[in-house]
């Protein structure tokens, strides 16, 4: 789900200090993404120590990619009307 970052023995994970008012943890919301609290988790394959990290985690909605793109593509099609 995050990338290559599992096959590095990186785990993220929801953050537990979720408030019954924000139970998803998201800390910010805009047109294109969410950012929610987690927390990082890094394990030593050797010592088999792990370190953990609080972060805060972007989630882009779907399809925003092509959503701009679309929109830049419309807007160059307007400037090029005027």
């Amino acid at each position: 789900a995050f990338g290559d970052y599992e096959s590095l023995g990186l785990v993220v994970t929801r953050s537990e200090d979720r408030s019954t008012s924000n139970p998803d943890g998201i800390i910010g919301s805009g047109s294109a993404a969410q950012v929610h609290k987690g927390t990082l988790v890094v394990k030593n394959s050797r010592t088999n120590a792990t370190n953990t990290k609080m972060v805060a985690i972007k989630v882009l909605h779907p399809n925003t990619r092509s959503l701009v793109e679309r929109d830049l593509e419309l807007m160059q099609y307007t400037t090029d009307l005027i």
